[in-house]
């Protein structure tokens, strides 16, 4: 299962906005494996949805997210886990 995590590269923490963060760190919990995935030139937070999709992403750890990209999110079979 592929985990993303909204991640902040400057403090090497969980980034505390799904809509702005600027990277995503991907855990693969089968393998262990993890990557940085990009979020630049998406074009906006709700192109992030698509984004993780298309790595495969089940579930998404985050410090904050608003109620529309919860719904999203879990329209596209991601589950949300907010910190708010």
């Amino acid at each position: 299962m592929i985990i993303a995590v909204t991640y902040n590269t400057d403090t090497q923490e969980i980034d505390q906005s799904f809509g702005t963060t600027k990277y995503f760190k991907l855990y693969d919990s089968t393998t262990g494996a993890s990557t940085l995935l990009s979020t630049e030139g998406t074009g906006g937070h709700a192109n992030l949805i698509p984004l993780l999709a298309k790595n495969g992403v089940k579930v998404v750890i985050t410090g904050g997210m608003g109620e529309r990209a919860k719904n999203l999110l879990t329209a596209e079979g991601i589950l949300p886990y907010p910190g708010n």
